[in-house]
């Protein structure tokens, strides 16, 4: 059986941010590894089923977040991300695991 612990989804003020930042390296990665162009990533954070997660896990020096979301071309993407300078900046992008799907599944269905 699985358990999901209560999610709580972050909510911004999209109203500061000017555009988004790419690091070369995770451009090619995001590319390569993923098949997940910038454009395709950025569009994520336009999709009517945008959700925000906030990672712990990962940065002592930054916030850094998760946005899940079905992309331009119609792919479930996780596009992890921190603001900087009122840009997003994004870490990396590549479709959902399983975890993140039942994560996603779930609070879309409540």
């Amino acid at each position: 059986m699985y358990y999901v612990k209560y999610i709580q989804f972050i909510v911004f003020d999209w109203s500061s941010i000017l555009g988004f930042q790419w690091d070369e390296g995770n451009d090619f990665k995001s590319t390569i590894k993923y098949y997940v162009e910038c454009g395709q990533a950025e569009s994520v954070f336009v999709a009517a089923d945008l959700r925000i997660l906030e990672d712990t896990k990962h940065s002592s020096r930054e916030q850094r977040y998760h946005a899940l979301g079905t992309s331009s071309l119609k792919r479930l993407l996780s596009v992890t991300f921190t603001i900087r300078s009122n840009h997003i900046r994004v870490i990396s992008a590549r479709p959902i695991n399983q975890r993140e799907r039942k994560i996603y599944g779930y609070q879309k269905k409540r």
